[in-house]
Parts: structure tokens; C-alpha cells; sequence
């Protein structure tokens, strides 16, 4: 049975739904979550923003960009250089025959990652 409102039982209560911790033991689940959220210094907030589905499709294409600007020599780290850079990946993935999402996931995955600030959030 599940208790319903005017049941006379309150969340978290000893017959009610939700399980009872000791400020203690919350501020050690807390503690726990927030670390598996962790990326380097990306921040639990930032984290919490995207889902882990997408975070790890910014990652993997992030990384396929890097990958494929440092065999071919150059440096996307370089301010001067990254949009020119970024924008050869995308030609590149286009006449691969990469989908749209490739490249949006390498462009926005990157900014990400980067911090970059952006005005729109291209993740919905």
C-alpha cells in the first residue's frame, strides 16, 4: 500500500516511503554523489547541467577532435588557431560522411569542456 496525503504519514517517516539517514550519513550520500559527478574541475554544478549521456558524448568527440588536430600537427589550444582548426574538423567530418551530430557534439563538447562561455545551450 502506499500511503497518500492525510494518511497521517510524513516522507521519511518509519512507515512512510522514504528512508530515514542521520545528518551524518546524508551529508556522507551527498558527499559520495557529488564526488562521482566530479570531473577535474568542471565543478558538481556544471556537471548537474547536462545529463551523463551527453557529457559523455561531448567528452568522446571532444577528444576525437583533439586527437585529429594534434596527428595533424596542429595545436587547438591556440586561441589564434582553434576556430580555424575546429572549422576544418567539421569539413572534415562532413565529407567523412559523419552525421550533423558529429560535429555539433565536437563544437559544443569542446566549449564545454573548455568553459568556454556560450549565449545559447545547444543541449536540449
Amino acid at each position: 500500500l502506499t500511503p497518500h496525503i492525510g494518511a497521517g504519514r510524513r516522507p521519511g517517516s518509519r512507515q512512510g516511503w522514504a528512508p530515514r539517514y542521520t545528518s551524518a550519513q546524508a551529508k556522507a550520500l551527498a558527499r559520495a554523489q557529488r564526488a562521482d559527478l566530479a570531473i577535474g574541475d568542471l565543478g558538481y554544478l556544471r556537471n548537474r547541467s547536462i545529463t551523463k549521456r551527453t557529457r559523455d558524448r561531448y567528452t568522446v568527440a571532444a577528444d576525437a577532435f583533439v586527437d585529429w588536430a594534434t596527428l595533424r600537427g596542429d595545436d587547438p589550444d591556440a586561441p589564434a588557431e582553434r576556430d580555424r582548426i575546429l572549422s576544418e574538423y567539421v569539413n572534415h567530418l562532413f565529407f567523412a560522411g559523419a552525421g550533423v551530430s558529429a560535429a555539433r557534439y565536437a563544437v559544443w563538447g569542446f566549449a564545454w569542456l573548455n568553459n568556454f562561455t556560450v549565449g545559447k545551450r545547444a543541449y536540449r
